[in-house]
């Protein structure tokens, strides 16, 4: 069955806006931009020893149970970075 020209006008007009109006509704019901929370500012401490690991392991965690009783560790406003090298008693790295 063969529907007049101007009915296939109308419905292309329809569906059109129907598609706009799609579009439109997405946009708008998507999820909105929010502001990212602000990172406060990180201290970053380093330590560098010359002793090996195993030797440093006492000192290191009595410096970690000293932050945490100041509050220090909790908060996370700390970076601690540990580089250790086991060096020879002529000074020169193993």
């Amino acid at each position: 069955m063969r529907t007049s020209p101007i009915i296939d006008e109308v419905i292309m007009k329809l569906r059109t806006i129907g598609l706009i109006s799609t579009l439109v509704l997405g946009l708008l019901a998507g999820p909105l931009p929010t502001e990212a929370q602000q990172l406060g500012k990180i201290h970053r401490i380093g330590y560098l020893s010359v002793r090996g690991p195993d030797r440093e392991k006492r000192r290191l965690a009595a410096f970690h149970q000293e932050l945490r009783e100041h509050g220090i560790l909790k908060d996370k406003i700390l970076l601690l970075s540990t580089v250790t090298q086991r060096v020879r008693s002529n000074g020169t790295p193993t």
